[in-house]
């Protein structure tokens, strides 16, 4: 009701969102202060994933192309803010790559904690890069995303995505075409390759899951991702 004046149904409730998650953060915060937690707390503000398809709500993704389920950005592009008094200066941008998988380190070593040395982790300390000790550090990391046969890898700028149904190989240069309109694997099959070869690599460190798929992923042209038939049907 506060967005009445909005006359598009789709951008009213995308903005009455916005307001309502605002005053939900707020909610959080202000305990915090009022009982002098705040300067020692590390706050963080991210999601899962990229939003729903478009015929839930249009605005939700953009500029990116495609929607959860997908690997383009629209997918697992998100908002990623951290707020840690003493340590992160106000309106710092760190630039790379981060992920939800780093949380798990850095809180714990931002706790005074120790990670056990018997074991491989999916992700890194944000601490250099955030309090500017190593500002560049996550520019050329390397991560991975599979679901079945539908697979994505991206290394610095550059990100693939791969898939069995369809045979299909997408490749993008985020770092000039962040909304992904311009697939140009025909034009660097060196990149593709390469690309393959780290998630080859990567895969040969995968257990065999005691409970394999059921459903396939199927991921076509278009727009939108829809649950249809017992696998997902994906179009982006």
């Amino acid at each position: 009701e506060r967005m009445g004046y909005i006359k598009d149904p789709g951008l009213r409730t995308h903005y009455a969102q916005i307001a309502a998650l605002n005053a939900a953060v707020g909610v959080l915060l202000r305990p915090q202060k009022a009982e002098g937690l705040d300067k020692n707390t590390i706050v963080i503000f991210t999601r899962d994933n990229g939003g729903p398809d478009a015929d839930r709500n249009p605005y939700e993704n953009l500029p990116f192309r495609g929607w959860k389920i997908t690997y383009f950005e629209g997918g697992f592009n998100v908002p990623y803010f951290i707020r840690w008094p003493g340590h992160v200066k106000p309106g710092t941008y760190v630039r790379g790559i981060a992920s939800s998988l780093d949380l798990f380190p850095t809180l714990i070593k931002a706790a005074g904690g120790k990670l056990p040395a018997d074991r491989e982790y999916d992700g890194v300390d944000l601490a250099p890069a955030l309090t500017g000790k190593a500002p560049d550090s996550l520019l050329d990391r390397t991560l991975y995303w599979r679901k079945e046969e539908y697979r994505a890898v991206r290394r610095g700028d550059w990100k693939l995505q791969t898939t069995k149904y369809p045979d299909k190989v997408w490749l993008f240069n985020l770092g000039i075409d962040p909304v992904e309109r311009y697939n140009v694997a025909a034009q660097h099959p060196d990149k593709v390759a390469e690309l393959k070869a780290l998630y080859a690599e990567h895969e040969k460190k995968f257990v065999t899951p005691l409970w394999p798929s059921q459903t396939r992923t199927r991921v076509d042209i278009g727009g939108w991702s829809r649950e249809l038939c017992g696998g997902t049907h994906v179009r982006s």
